[in-house]
């Protein structure tokens, strides 16, 4: 996982750095691969993430697993005087909208925002789903602790952010708006347009220039 991350750093050095920036160094080597596996573990430790799952237990289901990854991004942002605006985003889905769903939910997704200084406007977008399953995709109760699929996923873009914001450093992309996005059920494209201001018809135009999907990553996490 911690060569995943050093990767991603990296192809951000090569698109929109000189190698010469020695803060992009020091960002890379701040990824740690014990706050990753941390991060796996805690979110494997609230059993279930199903969409479907608890939302009102503090130690289990969706979400206790979403007010954790809130909490995250909370506190990082305090480490980097407010440079995050982080924010519930949610949408009603109805009964049958997919297989999965066998009755009305709301589905809330986890959002953190750090706004460019040159291109405000233009977006570097890194995101993991939240929510796991079993093999009855319609099972919200049994355990279903997802280290891989997707814990992983969503441990990757928070320790890219505490990695590059973490311990009051300022990091700015490009000058590009930095944002992350735990989302569920794949609504990426509802969300990306939620979370970076445009509305939900998809009116007006929005500049992302990268997008980092995280999916079923960290499977050596997950065997550890």
């Amino acid at each position: 996982m911690k060569h995943l991350l050093t990767i991603t750093l990296l192809f951000f050095t090569m698109s929109s750095f000189s190698q010469t920036d020695s803060k992009l160094y020091d960002i890379i080597k701040s990824v740690s691969a014990e706050r990753i596996k941390q991060d796996v573990k805690t979110l494997v430790d609230f059993g279930t993430r199903h969409t479907l799952s608890d939302t009102l237990s503090e130690t289990r289901g969706i979400g206790a697993a979403r007010r954790w990854i809130k909490s995250k991004f909370e506190t990082i942002s305090k480490n980097c005087n407010s440079c995050l605006e982080v924010f519930y985003q949610k949408n009603l889905i109805p009964k049958g909208d997919n297989a999965r769903i066998v009755h009305d939910v709301w589905v809330v997704n986890v959002v953190a925002i750090q706004r460019g200084t040159k291109y405000p406007n233009r977006f570097i977008i890194m995101s993991g789903d939240i929510d796991s399953r079993a093999s009855d995709a319609t099972d919200f109760t049994t355990d279903a602790p997802g280290a891989n699929d997707n814990a992983s996923g969503m441990a990757a873009p928070v320790e890219t952010i505490v990695s590059g914001l973490g311990g009051n450093k300022t990091v700015d992309l490009a000058g590009a708006t930095v944002t992350g996005i735990h989302f569920v059920l794949e609504k990426g494209k509802k969300i990306q347009l939620k979370a970076t201001g445009t509305d939900s018809t998809g009116a007006g135009t929005i500049d992302i220039t990268l997008v980092f999907r995280r999916a079923s990553a960290g499977a050596d996490i997950a065997a550890a």
